[in-house]
């Protein structure tokens, strides 16, 4: 099958991106950019809408028109105008693909998309299903159908996607999300501190409370020890738990939380290790980073994170929600620097050559012609039984 790397004429492809929210926190909004950035414009030409957006200087980041339509419900006049404007640009530009990701865009903008006339209908799945409610479980059941392809972040969120929504497992692919290269600056280590570095935003499924006993337990037995846990702490129930739990214990001896402000590369680059704690987990940029500056990584075993880490040889896993497990890991590696460097450089070499951006764009452009090649395969051999039929029919 030839690819089909233009429309006929020399038109490029008309993609258009449909997010719930876009602000550069999250790991698919970061994957979007990386994307859009390197998808060649000669052959793709891109639009993103999204619903909610908490930083406008985000958006400036993308070399592609980006809509903000703030919807907070999916009925109401305001849903009506949204809806409206979807209509037109869909029919207007002429769109041949739709790709959405979260709840809003896929059971809602998506049908609307459809009827208007896109031709590919796909899915980014980027959770274990966390995001959910009951409505959405039935509604992503009763239309899987809907799509012609899911694009699942790792396996297991392909596997969750077929077991949990009836998808036929033929339409369903996993394309891993992908590191921008770089290379780690070397910075100047204190021998008297370990410094184990955490980036998750602040929620229960990211397990900052499971890192928080076992920081207590690890600096309770070795006291080099040196917490820097960086991301979005949010203003919730969940933030006073944690930072709660951090002073009952005493962990806040070993622990500072950094906010979201710090750079992630400029954290990592200062580091010894890194830890992911997560009750659940799709596939982790933030693991991704890690192991491309060159940290062995301890790791939960949720979701993707085994598909990234390779227990024993770029870093070690542990049962999520064990704080106990995790503590002992961490200690293992702490008391390891050789076995640590073996671990970094393997997980280096790891993601430059099974994680890479370039990797990630390939394996999307791919899937992006493939579809459209088999529409208009199909579109042609519908073309021709028609024919036929009329000849009969003289």
């Amino acid at each position: 099958m030839n690819p089909i790397t233009t429309k006929p004429g020399g038109d490029p492809i008309r993609i258009l991106y449909i997010i719930d929210t876009l602000g550069g926190e999250g790991g698919a909004e970061l994957s979007l950019l990386r994307l859009i950035r390197h998808l060649p414009p000669e052959r793709f030409r891109c639009r993103v809408i999204t619903f909610h957006n908490r930083n406008p200087e985000f958006l400036k980041e993308f070399p592609c028109r980006v809509d903000h339509w703030e919807l907070k419900r999916v009925y109401g006049w305001r849903a009506a105008v949204v809806a409206a404007h979807l209509r037109n640009i869909v029919r207007r530009d002429r769109i041949d693909i739709v790709h959405s990701f979260f709840p809003t865009s896929d059971l809602w903008a998506a049908p609307i998309a459809r009827a208007c006339g896109a031709r590919i209908l796909i899915s980014s799945r980027r959770d274990m299903g966390i995001v959910r409610a009951g409505k959405h479980r039935l509604l992503y059941r009763a239309l899987q159908g809907m799509f012609d392809q899911i694009q699942a972040v790792s396996e297991a969120v392909r596997q969750f996607t077929i077991q949990a929504d009836g998808v036929d497992p033929a339409r369903a692919v996993t394309i891993h999300n992908g590191v921008e290269p770089w290379t780690a600056s070397v910075c100047a280590r204190d021998p008297s501190r370990v410094r184990i570095a955490c980036i998750a935003n602040w929620r229960p499924v990211k397990g900052i409370d499971v890192l928080v006993r076992a920081a207590a337990k690890v600096g309770s037995r070795d006291d080099r020890a040196l917490f820097w846990i960086a991301g979005n702490p949010g203003a919730g129930e969940y933030r006073r738990e944690v930072e709660s739990l951090c002073r009952s214990l005493g962990a806040d001896r070993w622990i500072h939380f950094l906010g979201a402000s710090p750079q992630a590369r400029d954290l990592l680059e200062r580091s010894d290790l890194f830890v992911l704690p997560s009750r659940s987990e799709g596939l982790s940029n933030a693991l991704l980073e890690a192991m491309q500056s060159g940290l062995a990584c301890v790791a939960s075993d949720a979701g993707g994170n085994s598909e990234v880490v390779v227990h024993g040889t770029t870093g070690l896993l542990f049962p999520a929600g064990d704080d106990n497990a995790l503590a002992e890991k961490i200690l293992e590696l702490m008391a390891n620097p050789a076995r640590r460097e073996r671990m970094g450089g393997a997980g280096r070499k790891r993601v430059a050559e099974q994680f890479s951006v370039k990797a990630m764009v390939e394996r999307v452009m791919t899937s992006y012609e493939t579809l459209l090649e088999k529409k208009a395969a199909g579109a042609r051999s519908g073309t021709s039984r028609r024919k036929v039929g009329d000849e009969l029919a003289l």
